[in-house]
């Protein structure tokens, strides 16, 4: 179900046309600590002038699926970043069987309706 909705969720915003840059698929990240994580989807939006680091889940939103978006969005303004971009900015899909959530990280409301706007995950159904 995942790569189904990375799928569909990539072929939607191929169809907005607005200044997407594919930059990996399942990118890996090592914290200091060593710890690896992945991000399913990087790309970077002209529009926005930020990175935005997508992670598909299947069931529910939970507080830990939350909690690693935030370390992942922290460690790339802190790590790989350039100055004249803005801050990351994080996405979790959660799709279940009838139902599609969207979880914005560590964005301010203005980035939010920015994002939210450039995106268009309001019309993304998964």
């Amino acid at each position: 179900m995942k790569n189904e909705v990375l799928t569909k969720l990539w072929q939607h915003l191929l169809s907005l046309q607005k200044g997407f840059a594919f930059s990996g698929q399942k990118k890996r990240i090592v914290f200091e600590n060593g710890e690896c994580r992945y991000v399913d989807l990087e790309m970077y939006n002209i529009e926005i002038h930020s990175v935005v680091l997508i992670n598909i889940r299947t069931g529910l939103p939970n507080a830990a699926e939350t909690e690693q978006m935030q370390r992942l969005v922290d460690y790339y303004d802190k790590c790989e970043r350039y100055p004249h971009e803005n801050p990351a900015i994080g996405i979790v899909i959660n799709k279940t069987k009838n139902d599609c959530y969207i979880s914005y990280i560590g964005v301010t409301d203005k980035q939010k309706q920015l994002a939210e706007r450039s995106l268009a995950l309001h019309e993304f159904k998964g």
